[in-house]
């Protein structure tokens, strides 16, 4: 907010503060909260999770994969998917 004094000069106010702020901080704390319960799930269990760029490069996975695969996460993490899988599955998605 900006208010000219009787001396004809600008000067700054801060806005007062609002409830936007504290909604804003309750969302990001709920948030992230749930994106660690998602982070928790993914790394505990069996199956394998992966992401990949839109070149097949993997991205993030979790330990299950490491298990799954055979290979350490610094081998897999300097893969291609289509490297691990099989060439039936090749075909099907490049197909689709």
């Amino acid at each position: 907010m900006v208010q000219k004094p009787s001396s004809g000069k600008s000067s700054v106010k801060s806005a007062p503060p609002n409830n936007a702020n504290r909604t804003l901080e309750i969302v990001q704390e709920a948030l992230k909260e749930s994106e660690e319960k998602c982070q928790a799930i993914i790394n505990n269990i069996e199956d394998g999770y992966y992401e990949v760029d839109l070149d097949g490069n993997f991205t993030y996975f979790n330990d299950a994969m490491t298990l799954i695969t055979g290979y350490s996460r610094q081998e897999l993490i300097a893969m291609n998917n289509r490297q691990i899988m099989d060439e039936y599955y090749i075909r099907c998605a490049c197909v689709h």
